[in-house]
C-alpha cells in the first residue's frame, strides 16, 4: 500500500563515491535500487563474514534499518539551505546482513508499524485533542547512537532531491501503518515533520525567516487553508499528508506560488491548490510534463 501513496513521486538519483568510482543509487516507489551492484545482498553477506564493505552497501543498509523510524523524519533536512552537518561521523567498519532478503539490487520495505517516543520540534496547533508538541528535538529510538548517527548521516549525505524521497516514504509508512491505543503514538513524530517542514518552506518563500506561523493539523478530507493576519501571523491548516504529498514530491513551491496539496494527479498531469505570494484566495495551479 506504501507503493500505491508513492506512485506518483518521480524517481530520484543520487551518485555516491563507491570503490573508487561514482556509482548511482535510485530512489524508485519507496525502495532503494543500486545501479551498479548485482547482488548487494550477497556482497553485504560477504563483507560481514570479513570481506569489504562498500558505501553503496553501507547506504542500502542504513535504509532497511531506518526506513521505519518516525525519527527519521526529524533527523533530515528540511529544505536545500537546511543541511546537515555529516563531517564528524565515521563511516562503518562492518554491517549486519538485511532482517529480509531482497530480490537482486533492491531493498523491500521492511515490517510496517514501528512506533516512537512521544516527542517534537516546534509549536502548533493540533486538531487532535490532547496531542501539542513542544519546542526541542524528536528523540531517537533505543538502540546504538553511534550506528544510528552513521545511519542518518549516510542517508542525508544521498542529497536533497533523494531525502524528500526518503521522507515522503516514512511518512506514507507512518500514515497507513496501524495505530493502537497501548503504546506511543506516531501523530506527534507527524505533527512536528508537517511543522518543520511547512513553516520552513514558507519563510523561505516569503523571504522572511523570522516569520511567525501558525499550524493547524488539518483533516485528510478538509481544504487546506492559508491566512495571514493583520498582526504578521500566518495561519497554516493542512493535513499530515501534506509531507508526502507535496514536499515529498518538491512541489512545494511551482511558478512562484506555494502549494497547499493536491487536488488531482494522473500520470504527467498534476493539479495543486495553490497561493500567491500575496496571500490572495487559494487557485488551483496544473503542471504537465509532455
Amino acid at each position: 500500500m506504501t507503493q500505491v501513496l508513492l506512485s506518483q513521486h518521480q524517481p530520484a538519483l543520487a551518485r555516491v563515491s563507491c570503490s573508487g568510482e561514482t556509482h548511482a543509487i535510485r530512489w524508485e516507489g519507496g525502495d532503494l535500487v543500486a545501479l551498479d551492484h548485482d547482488d548487494p545482498e550477497g556482497e553485504r553477506t560477504l563483507a560481514v563474514l570479513g570481506g569489504q564493505s562498500c558505501t553503496c552497501l553501507d547506504v542500502l543498509g542504513a535504509w532497511v534499518r531506518q526506513r521505519e523510524e518516525p525519527a527519521l523524519l526529524s533527523a533530515l533536512s528540511r529544505g536545500p539551505s537546511d543541511s546537515l552537518r555529516t563531517e564528524d561521523f565515521r563511516p562503518r567498519p562492518s554491517l549486519a546482513p538485511a532482517a529480509t532478503t531482497p530480490p537482486r539490487n533492491v531493498v523491500l520495505a521492511a515490517r510496517l508499524g514501528r512506533r516512537m517516543p512521544r516527542g517534537g520540534s516546534g509549536t502548533f496547533i493540533s486538531s487532535h485533542p490532547g496531542i501539542a508538541v513542544p519546542g526541542g528535538a524528536i528523540g531517537p529510538p533505543a538502540g546504538d547512537p553511534s550506528t544510528r548517527e552513521e545511519d542518518v548521516a549516510l542517508l542525508a549525505g544521498l542529497g536533497h532531491e533523494l531525502t524528500h524521497r526518503l521522507v515522503a516514504t516514512v511518512t506514507a509508512a507512518l500514515l497507513e501503518g496501524p495505530q493502537s491505543s497501548k503504546g506511543p503514538s506516531h501523530q506527534p513524530a507527524l505533527e512536528a515533520s508537517l511543522f518543520g517542514r511547512a513553516s520552513f518552506a514558507i519563510r523561505s518563500w516569503l523571504g522572511s525567516p523570522e516569520l511567525a506561523v501558525e499550524l493547524e493539523v488539518a483533516a485528510p478530507d478538509a481544504d487546506p487553508t492559508l491566512n495571514w493576519d493583520a498582526s504578521g501571523l500566518v495561519h497554516l491548516a493542512l493535513p499530515l499528508g501534506w509531507v508526502m504529498s507535496v514536499w515529498g514530491r518538491d512541489m512545494t513551491v511551482v511558478a512562484g506560488r506555494f502549494c497547499l496539496g493536491v487536488v488531482e494527479s494522473n500520470g504527467a498531469r498534476t493539479t495543486l491548490i495553490s497561493v500567491g505570494s500575496d496571500l490572495g484566495s487559494p487557485r488551483p495551479l496544473t503542471v504537465e510534463i509532455s
